[in-house]
This record gives C-alpha cells, structure tokens and sequence, in this order.
C-alpha cells in the first residue's frame, strides 16, 4: 500500500495545484459555461486521488462504520468527472444538430451510469474486510458489484475514448498554438486512461492471478499518469502563453544592457 500512499499523494497535489490555477481565471470568467465545467471536472479527478488514498480509505471507512464504502464517493466522484468531460464535447461539438443530439445522447448515458452505480453499489456486499487496493479484483465476481465495475469500466472507457477522438481532431483545427499542445497532451493523456479501464474489464471477465495484479497495481498507476497528464494540458493554454509573454522580456545577452 506505500506505493499507491506516494502515488495518490503527488498526484493530489498536482490535479489540486491545476484546480487552484483555473479557479483564478474561474473567478474572472464565471459565465462562462465551458471554464465551470472544466474547473469542475479537475476538482472531481482530484478528489479520488485524497479519498483513495489508503491510509485515510480505511479511516473514513472506520468513520462509516462499514467497509469499503469509501469506494462509492471515489468512483462517484470519477463517474462525475467522466460526464463533466462527456459535456464538454457535447459544448466543443459542431452545431449540426445531429451530432448535438449525439453528444447529449452520449451524456444522459454518463448520468444514467453514476445512477446505476449507485443503485448496484448499495444492492451489493462488500462488507468482506477492508480492500483499499485490490477493491476490484476482490469483488469483480461479486453479485451487483460485478455489474457495478462494469457499468463504471465502460463509462471510464467511452468518456476517454471520446476525448481522444476529439482532443486530436480539434487540436489539428485551433489556431492557438499552446491550446493545440495542450489538446494533443490530453490526447495522451486519454490513452493512459484507457490503460486504467481495458484491464479492469477484461479482468471482469477473466479471474487470474496477472490479472489481478495488472487491476490492482498497473491500472490504478496509468490512471495516474492521465490525470498528471489532464492537469498539464486543461491547463497548459493558461501558463503556456504566460511563457511566450516572459520570454518575450527577457534581455539578450548582446543588447548591451547584461
């Protein structure tokens, strides 16, 4: 458990360090409808990283009184995430009313999936001792909480699916040059998170000791490195041209004046 305390520790200071960056132009911008849900959106991918992490897991689950239930508010909270990143498509979309109505179609399935998780969560038991690490490949064949996985692993696997298609396609279209870096870095960035969700499906669906190792240790890291990755490019617009404006001041060495 030392590794994924280190790992979910750094990677809360990081998504909540780019959260605390796009609050400031949040608070200059707030009516804007694609700045709250991007704001919103790194606020819920960072969450999981606190609640997860498992020296404080199993005390919030000790201050429940039931275990493992800290896995519901974490999943929520990456399910929430998800569907902010599902809406965001639907508002970069084309106006043709046909890929709207796809979009739209694509989010009320996101809404849909936190809903059934919640439902297959509470319907299940996972009061077989605490699973901080290995929640999934403890209870992948668990009545209600094998659905509930799935729903979540394939919600996971669309919303990045989604972002990678789009992230690469309008990053080739922007006429901003560090807006299309950080597209391109979210593009990465999607495919690590399909890195998290391909093997807790197939995990679902075959029970081996690999298996269990790759859900329970390589897929939580790729995670990670996605949501480094997410905290980078959703912010890299913002610092990246603050870089351009700084090198821009900066003196020569033959002006004269060194």
């Amino acid at each position: 458990m030392l590794l994924h305390n280190v790992v979910y520790g750094i990677m809360a200071l990081i998504t909540w360090s780019a959260f605390f960056y796009k609050a400031k132009d949040l608070a200059k911008g707030w009516r804007n409808p694609e700045l709250r849900l991007l704001s919103l959106a790194i606020a819920t991918f960072a969450t999981p990283f606190v609640l997860a992490t498992p020296w404080l897991y199993v005390r919030l689950d000790d201050l429940f009184g039931y275990p493992n239930l800290t896995t519901l508010p974490v999943y929520l909270s990456v399910a929430t995430c998800l569907s902010l990143f599902l809406a965001l498509l639907v508002s970069w979309s084309s106006a043709q009313s046909k890929v709207r109505l796809r979009h739209r179609l694509i989010v009320g399935y996101a809404v849909l999936s936190v809903i059934a998780m919640i439902v297959l969560f509470l319907l299940g038991d996972v009061s077989d001792g605490e699973h901080p690490v290995d929640f999934d490949a403890y209870y992948a064949h668990t009545p209600y909480i094998s659905e509930f996985l799935l729903v979540y692993a394939l919600l996971f696997a669309v919303s990045m699916s989604g972002l990678m298609v789009l992230c690469r396609r309008y990053a080739k279209v922007v006429d901003k040059p560090w807006l299309s870096r950080g597209l391109r870095v979210v593009t990465v960035g999607a495919g690590f998170g399909l890195g998290y969700a391909v093997p807790k499906l197939i995990s679902l669906r075959w029970d081996t000791h690999l298996t269990d190792l790759v859900n329970s240790y390589a897929s939580p890291m790729s995670a990670s490195v996605a949501a480094g990755l997410f905290a980078v490019g959703f912010t890299m617009p913002a610092w990246g041209v603050g870089l351009d404006r700084a090198h821009q001041f900066e003196v020569p060495p033959s002006c004269g004046m060194c």
